[in-house]
């Protein structure tokens, strides 16, 4: 496909492997291939159709229409723009830490008690890292459990019974906010930056 694309007039990003870009004066669209998924984007419609026909004369596809769904991403639009969520991904997580009845909790981690290498170890350390892992996938829609997930992720190779209960707090978080998601409206000319924190974590 990278042949076809690049005769097309499409270059590979260094950066990702799987993207691709088409620049003209005229437009700019954006192709991400990962296995047997495309997704492209891009303003002027046109181009778009033309692209897919492009495709289509070259592979068997099955055009699907405005994303809905794509690698355990779940979109949804309208006027006022696009929402990301992960929202399967974090229930079938919770599923497989058998966490899916577990009981919501309004933070994602203790900011009081520290989180070290001392005490039992915990007895199943390959869901310790498993769990973290598809944690961390969770990160692109969820920034919010960002740090959660680094504290945890420096215990991968020894967890202790210390870490599985913080990681279960983490779950815990999860369950009662799995309909967070990142939401993206049209660019304006002014696009201020807003931040807000209620916690330390320099003393962590």
């Amino acid at each position: 496909m990278q042949v076809a694309l690049q005769s097309w007039g499409f270059t590979r990003v260094v950066s990702n492997v799987s993207l691709f870009v088409k620049r003209t004066f005229k437009f700019v669209l954006f192709l991400l291939v990962y296995i047997d998924d495309i997704l492209i984007t891009g303003l002027d419609n046109t181009a778009l159709r033309a692209c897919v026909h492009d495709l289509e004369t070259q592979f068997a596809l099955k055009t699907l229409g405005s994303i809905s769904y794509f690698l355990g991403f779940e979109a949804y639009r309208d006027h006022s723009g696009i929402y990301l969520t992960q929202s399967k991904y974090n229930l079938d997580l919770l599923q497989k830490a058998t966490m899916l009845d577990c009981k919501p909790c309004a933070t994602p981690i203790n900011t009081t008690e520290l989180l070290t290498n001392e005490g039992d170890h915990f007895p199943n350390p390959s869901l310790f890292r498993i769990v973290v892992g598809s944690l961390q996938y969770l990160t692109y829609t969820r920034p919010d459990i960002a740090f959660a997930i680094n504290k945890l992720s420096q215990f991968l190779s020894a967890p202790k019974q210390q870490h599985w209960l913080a990681c279960k707090r983490l779950l815990r978080y999860l369950k009662g906010t799995i309909g967070l998601g990142l939401f993206f409206s049209p660019s304006s000319k002014d696009l201020p930056l807003i931040v807000y924190t209620d916690a330390d974590h320099a003393s962590y």
